[in-house]
């Protein structure tokens, strides 16, 4: 498979992305690519990302590689009150907090669209960064929600499968 970032698939304007966006997503096979070659497409990801027209004050908060077209399993996420992205690659994760909040999510590949989602608000998860280390960490609240909606992407959910309705944000 070619690293190769497109522009971030939109579903609303293109609606045939919408299969795309609901493929499965791969493992990133060390063996297959380099570390460099995973970092260079890695970083045309984020490009991509930071190109999306936004609404005047937000800032995109996460984009997985199968929103570029590319079907492997990691992805960017923003960390909340920074302006820090980290790299998650093949990323797993078990809940750590059975609590859940609802909240408002949108995604770059549904612009315009949002809706309230409820998600567990803590969870632990293991990948591999930009640098290549294994990295465990603990997430909650909008952090944890963040990463929870990329995995989501790399298993071709959307949030637009999780919106519940008539329920206020807790």
């Amino acid at each position: 498979m070619k690293l190769e970032a497109r522009k971030v698939l939109d579903m609303v304007n293109t609606p045939e992305h919408e299969a795309e966006l609901r493929i499965k997503s791969l493992p990133v096979d060390f063996k297959e690519y380099s570390l460099k070659d995973i970092q260079k497409f890695a970083d045309d990801m984020k490009t991509k990302m930071l190109e999306v027209k936004m609404p005047k004050g937000w800032k995109p908060v996460g984009l997985s590689a199968i929103q570029v077209g590319v079907p492997l399993r990691m992805f960017w996420a923003m960390e909340m009150n920074s302006d820090n992205y980290e790299l998650f690659i093949n990323p797993t994760f078990q809940i750590i907090d059975f609590t859940q909040s609802t909240d408002k999510e949108g995604c770059l590949s549904i612009p315009k669209a949002e809706g309230l989602v409820k998600r567990f608000n803590g969870i632990k998860v293991k990948y591999t960064n930009y640098e290549g280390e294994q990295i465990s960490k603990k997430l909650y609240d909008w952090n944890a929600r963040i990463v929870m909606h990329e995995i989501d992407h790399l298993e071709g959910i959307l949030f637009t499968d999780k919106l519940i309705e008539d329920e206020k944000s807790s």
